[in-house]
């Protein structure tokens, strides 16, 4: 799933969200609403209701409260006028007495039938919770679906209440009330939604745009062409010109270290091109990266045919060249100056029959995209033949510097016997020139330095 097709799902989802949340806010306040409605408008039938039973018991004074309730008709009549007020959420308004008979109802034929008692309306409204009421509205709860409002009328001089009066509530008459406000909800949600899509599609193809040039330029980037063939844009200030310039000065930095790679690479085979030895660098997936040296002479193949090919490819596991670079490859282990047999270690004819192997493990060496895990290897091929004529060499090198180091010291040590000789004549010859023929001490300098070359040779 692409980023674009990501941002427009959780813009649209968000928007649902915030859409059904105000729409649940608002559902919450009008099932409250109503409740409290149907409450007040029950608080007040019953007020009514107690008002008219008190009416007709102060008109029928002389007669018993019972046979008044039952008998007068002005009394049924005016309570079912106060029910038909009630539109649907009153079912039945009663008037019974202390043993819950029925003396007088809105409905004539349940009179002098027990009542039957329902919860209270008022907790429901007041106490009980919002997922409370929805039940009751839905008919999900397994509780009671119809409450009521009860007041006692306690005659003059007594404390016990000789009637009641009980308004019976259905709740879910509610709900018929609150339908035309759930459509006009439903309505707004779902043009909400339509208007989050259209606005989440709009703000994905703007914010996307300038995204969609990095995204070219990044590709550009993989490919490897680090410099856009295309016109620069204009220079922008907000987040995307900064990212877009960075990534222009990062493609002119790679291209530079990729220059300054292939010059480093090239200067390298060069150097090695001069070694008597064979080096050849192994990457993590255990391919042939570089191959200098002489190649040729320890593989009898050329080295072109041999970038790009496996360790097991280029040194059989089964020749013991191969066996040991399996090894140490599997180990991780180095080795240094393993005597070797080459034989066919490349599946050509080697020149060298025995090599001195040496296997370091070289753990930062990358190879590029798809290199396996692991670490790098570095095998040298060295022709021991070769080292012990190196060996001579530097033997020869080192008697040479020591004869010059003792012919330095000779000349040194008899330059000083000459340059005293050559002194004390010029004096003999000095004294000589004046008549003194006394040349005794000349003569024995000179005789001792004779004597001290002498020595020296």
């Amino acid at each position: 799933m692409s980023l674009r097709v990501q941002l427009t799902f959780w813009s649209v989802l968000v928007m649902a969200v915030i859409v059904c949340a105000v729409s649940a806010v608002d559902l919450a306040l009008e099932v409250r609403h109503q409740f409290d409605s149907t409450l007040e408008r029950a608080k007040y039938f019953r007020a009514a209701s107690v008002s008219a039973v008190k009416r007709t018991l102060n008109r029928e004074r002389t007669r018993e409260i019972k046979d008044v309730l039952e008998h007068d008709a002005d009394l049924q009549d005016e309570l079912i006028g106060i029910m038909a007020t009630s539109k649907l959420s009153v079912l039945e308004i009663a008037v019974c007495d202390p043993d819950g008979i029925i003396l007088a109802d809105t409905e004539p034929a349940r009179k002098k039938v027990p009542f039957t008692n329902y919860p209270d309306f008022e907790p429901l409204v007041t106490k009980d919770s919002l997922i409370q009421k929805l039940k009751v509205l839905w008919g999900k709860s397994p509780g009671p679906t119809r409450y009521q409002l009860e007041q006692g009328l306690a005659l003059v001089g007594k404390l016990e209440p000789a009637l009641y009066v009980r308004v019976v509530i259905y709740p879910q008459a509610i709900k018929q009330e609150i339908a035309p406000t759930i459509l006009a909800h439903a309505e707004v949600s779902v043009l909400s939604l339509a208007g989050a899509i259209v606005a989440a599609f709009l703000f994905s193809a703007i914010a996307f745009r300038p995204i969609g040039k990095l995204g070219h330029m990044l590709d550009l980037l993989a490919a490897g062409e680090y410099v856009s063939q295309e016109p620069a844009p204009a220079a922008r200030s907000d987040e995307f010109g900064v990212v877009a310039s960075k990534v222009s000065l990062l493609g002119q930095q790679l291209r530079g270290a990729q220059s300054e790679f292939s010059d480093l690479r090239g200067n390298f085979e060069r150097l090695l091109e001069d070694l008597e030895d064979a080096v050849l660098l192994f990457g993590r997936d255990r391919r042939l990266v570089v191959a200098a040296g002489a190649v040729e002479r320890f593989l009898g193949r050329n080295r072109a045919e041999l970038i790009g090919k496996e360790l097991a490819d280029i040194f059989p596991p089964a020749t013991s060249l191969g066996l040991l670079l399996q090894q140490a490859s599997q180990t991780g282990r180095s080795i240094r100056n393993r005597r070797v047999p080459t034989g066919s270690a490349g599946n050509g004819s080697s020149s060298v029959p025995v090599a001195l192997l040496s296997v370091d493990v070289l753990e930062s060496l990358q190879t590029g995209v798809g290199a396996g895990t692991g670490t790098g290897l570095m095998v040298r091929l060295r022709d021991p033949e070769a080292t012990r004529r190196i060996g001579r060499q530097l033997q020869t090198a080192d008697r040479l510097s020591a004869i010059s180091r003792i012919t330095g010291g000779v000349a040194h040590e008899v330059k000083n016997p000459l340059n005293a000789i050559l002194m004390h004549v010029e004096l003999a010859r000095m004294k000589l020139a004046k008549g003194d023929n006394d040349l005794g001490p000349q003569m024995d300098i000179i005789a001792s330095e004779i004597v001290r070359l002498d020595r020296v040779v």
